[in-house]
């Protein structure tokens, strides 16, 4: 797996943002190069986010992005806290750019392992979430 883009988001304050939120702590979003919205969606609760942890994360600590004493845990709900839609890395700080902005990063990877958990798909995820046994007679 490897890293293709990082884009480094300024978060913006506005009348729509909470105070609290734009000085949270970062988030680091990773994305899987090549796939389609439907195939995003489909895959966000099985990301393999053990193997991003020690593959990508490390790399952005090399590119210049995190420091080497950097804390990081995975959060389903990293992005919005109603709903798991938007998971990712959750950084023990609030990263800013060359302007004092808090920042977050979204990371784009490629590499056959990048899109979800082995011996996962989302469709068994699903499967277990949605099949329910009926009674014989009901």
């Amino acid at each position: 797996m490897r890293i293709t883009e990082v884009e480094v988001r300024p978060r913006k304050l506005d009348q729509h943002t909470r105070l609290a939120s734009y000085r949270a702590p970062s988030r680091i979003y990773v994305f899987v190069g090549g796939e389609s919205l439907l195939q995003n969606m489909e895959n966000r609760t099985v990301r393999p986010y053990t193997l991003y942890k020690q593959e990508v994360l490390p790399e952005l600590v090399e590119l210049g992005h995190l420091a080497k004493d950097d804390r990081f845990r995975w959060s389903q709900k990293a992005g919005c806290t109603m709903c798991p839609c938007s998971p990712g890395f959750i950084v023990s700080r609030t990263l800013r750019n060359h302007l004092g902005q808090p920042v977050d990063l979204f990371v784009t990877v490629v590499g056959n392992d990048a899109a979800i958990a082995e011996g996962e798909t989302p469709r068994d995820i699903l499967g277990r979430i949605i099949c329910v046994e009926v009674p014989d007679g009901a």
